[in-house]
């Protein structure tokens, strides 16, 4: 087991809910604790304090999660979840340089302003920083947009050889994404120019040199 997985391993929820009542505790739980991230942040949130305003014991509680790393953990999962849908459905139709380049400045608008806009994920990402469990969890959630992201290059740019667009597809994410949640910590408007100078001075000459490569793989 690689040591990504075993750090993944850790943060996992201790039992799945089947029953319609577990079920409903396991959602009460991650709705108190996102409260509780939200208003206060995930440093000082404590496992007492979650089941105590979650109405339940602290017993339960470690019945569901071994720890709040792994509470947040499942937050965040769920908001990767929701974001590596929405890569997917924005790299699905690319065939071209043309149409990646609109699909990469398409992703970086979206994942701002779901960031900018719902409090909650960004509270959530916020979060996951706080321990190296969680951010292994970022880490393999990159490693799958960057799949994503490869497989539209292949569709794009097929003459160039497979492992330099898995590279290119690598470096691209990481910089999206640390520009979007750089962008982000902003004020509105100073977040919207610091995207915009990424998207004109390092994504767009990027991809313009990438794409005028023509070695065959």
């Amino acid at each position: 087991m690689s040591e990504t997985s075993a750090s993944l391993a850790d943060i996992q929820p201790r039992k799945a809910p089947v029953q319609a009542r577990s079920r409903a505790r396991f959602e009460t739980i991650l709705e108190t604790a996102l409260a509780l991230i939200m208003e206060q942040g995930s440093d000082t949130m404590s496992m007492r304090e979650i089941a105590t305003r979650a109405g339940i014991s602290i017993a339960s509680l470690y019945q569901y999660f071994p720890d709040k790393a792994a509470i947040i953990a499942t937050l965040a999962e769920r908001c990767f979840e929701e974001g590596r849908d929405y890569t997917e459905a924005v790299f699905a139709p690319v065939r071209d340089p043309v149409a990646f380049e609109h699909a990469v400045q398409t992703l970086a608008e979206g994942h701002f302003a779901r960031l900018r806009d719902d409090p909650a994920s960004l509270a959530i990402w916020r979060a996951s920083q706080s321990d190296p469990r969680l951010q292994a969890q970022d880490d393999a959630d990159e490693q799958a947009h960057t799949r994503i992201v490869s497989e539209a290059l292949g569709r794009a740019a097929p003459h160039i050889a497979a492992e330099k667009r898995q590279h290119y597809a690598r470096l691209m994410v990481s910089v999206l994404s640390n520009c979007i949640r750089t962008s982000v910590q902003h004020a509105p408007e100073e977040g919207r120019v610091a995207l915009e100078l990424c998207q004109r001075y390092v994504l767009t000459p990027s991809l313009n040199a990438f794409f005028s490569q023509n070695e065959e793989a």
